[in-house]
């Protein structure tokens, strides 16, 4: 049996594998919304409305497992430290990064896809794309979240960061939301009742996170995130946004590493 390769600092080696990319109906659902109405999408042309139709039954008809091939993946996500420190080292941004001393271990948000493929690539890394991120997740299982399939609560306790209900009070200043977070949290914060099977942390909640699964001008973006419901959460969910100009504050990223033979 062959010696597992040293990951580099902060990242996890992911052996691969079979891995199921079947999109939920939400999520196929939200595609097909896309693809019929959005302006980037070919269907907004009645000449390629048939060519989009196409897409759209390619996505139910195509093989539903992948194969992965090992990697190297980020156990946590790309913070505000980590990008700050990108910028200052000659980095592409766009606008002047500075963060609070409080700020810097919270993952870095409002970034678009090719802002985050350009900080994967300086540090000869990739944005993974959406089969490494999913088998990072669950491996060759079929789980719903990355902790399998049991519910969100451990004990007293909360595996993910969601926008949960809010707790009872007869101040409405004192209620908090019941997971115990109104809002996102840092990148080293709640990482053990969470992980997945390789040890990677927070690939359902807190942030959700860009990957790479589309050729065209959209990117997908998945793993839920802390002003989203619980059913976020789950790993085939998520959607398609325009790589170029969508962002928000509850979108963030992290790289993988292809690694050489």
């Amino acid at each position: 049996m062959m010696t597992p390769p040293t990951p580099p600092p902060d990242m996890v080696f992911i052996p691969g594998g079979m891995v199921n990319d079947t999109l939920s109906d939400e999520a196929y659902n939200r595609m097909v919304t896309h693809c019929m109405f959005e302006p980037n999408f070919a269907g907004r042309d009645r000449r390629k409305k048939e060519s989009c139709k196409r897409l759209i039954r390619k996505s139910r008809s195509e093989p539903k497992k992948s194969m992965v091939r090992p990697f190297f993946m980020d156990i946590y996500e790309v913070s505000r430290d980590n990008y700050q420190q990108y910028c200052r080292d000659g980095g592409v941004c766009d606008q002047r990064v500075h963060y609070s001393n409080a700020e810097l271990v919270l993952p870095v948000v409002q970034i678009s896809m090719i802002q985050a493929m350009d900080y994967c690539r300086f540090y000869k890394k990739t944005l993974p794309s959406y089969e490494q991120w999913l088998f990072s997740a669950r491996g060759e299982s079929n789980a719903l979240y990355p902790w399998g399939n049991g519910s969100v609560l451990d004990g007293r306790e909360y595996r993910a960061n969601y926008k949960s209900k809010l707790s009872k009070a007869k101040r409405r200043r004192r209620r908090r939301e019941i997971d115990g977070y109104r809002g996102v949290y840092g990148i080293r914060e709640n990482t053990e009742r969470g992980k997945s099977p390789f040890g990677v942390a927070h690939l359902a909640g807190n942030v959700r996170e860009w990957v790479s699964r589309d050729r065209r001008k959209l990117g997908w973006v998945t793993g839920g995130s802390w002003k989203q419901p619980l059913w976020s959460l789950r790993l085939t969910s998520g959607e398609f946004l325009d790589q170029y100009v969508d962002s928000s504050d509850d979108i963030g990223f992290r790289c993988a590493k292809e690694i050489e033979e």
